[in-house]
């Protein structure tokens, strides 16, 4: 009776062991996953200030070239089109 005991603990013993490395398994693949989310968060997050820093350096360029100060705030003309890209 001692050995059928000792037989069935054992295999318990082993299923719980098996069941315990296939939950490390899944944490650490849940782990890897969301790792890889943030990178990709991040480098999306990154090309985006590439891209915003591109274009306010452009604005900038575009400023010093027109004068380098923005128009008064107000009710402007229409475009009447054609003419210098700095008259505003």
């Amino acid at each position: 009776m001692y050995s059928q005991l000792s037989a069935k603990f054992e295999e318990e013993r082993a299923e719980m062991q098996r069941e315990r490395e296939r939950m490390l398994k899944v944490i650490e693949e849940e782990r890897i996953a969301r790792q890889k989310e943030r990178e990709e968060d991040r480098r999306v997050y990154d090309e985006y200030l590439t891209q915003m820093r591109a274009t306010i350096e452009t604005y900038s360029q575009m400023m010093s070239q027109c004068g380098g100060s923005f128009p008064p705030p107000g009710p402007r003309d229409p475009p009447t089109g054609g003419g210098d890209a700095c008259a505003t």
